[in-house]
């Protein structure tokens, strides 16, 4: 199994049902950025990951999955630095791929399916 080295923009509900959920799987997870520093913490802290408020991600990052509410995806998105060959989604059902900027070369939408608690 090829293993992708996953950052999350996000630390609320969907990002933290989707990292635990990755991390368990086997997953390798970078980084958690959040505003946040309390729930950045614990979602990074459950899955031995590296906790930032920057939008900044390393080099060795593989996917970034942006798990923000739908009205902050925009600003995130055009803020956030990372690889070229990054591929960044986000988990916005309701939004399109014309979202993202012209620097975000590979991109997507994850869209779970259900709904999600914190439980």
């Amino acid at each position: 199994m090829i293993q992708y080295n996953i950052s999350f923009a996000g630390a609320g509900k969907v990002a933290s049902a989707l990292c635990k959920e990755l991390y368990h799987a086997g997953f390798r997870i970078g980084l958690i950025v959040s505003e946040s520093e309390n729930s950045g913490r614990l979602l990074a802290d459950s899955c031995k990951a590296s906790w930032s408020t920057n939008l900044k991600f390393p080099d060795s990052t593989g996917v970034i999955i942006v798990a923000v509410p739908d009205h902050r995806i925009k600003s995130v998105l055009s803020t956030l630095k990372c690889r070229p060959d990054t591929l960044v989604v986000h988990t916005a059902g309701s939004i399109g791929l014309d979202v993202f900027p012209e620097h975000i070369k590979r991109k997507g939408i994850f869209y779970p399916l259900q709904t999600f608690s914190k439980e």
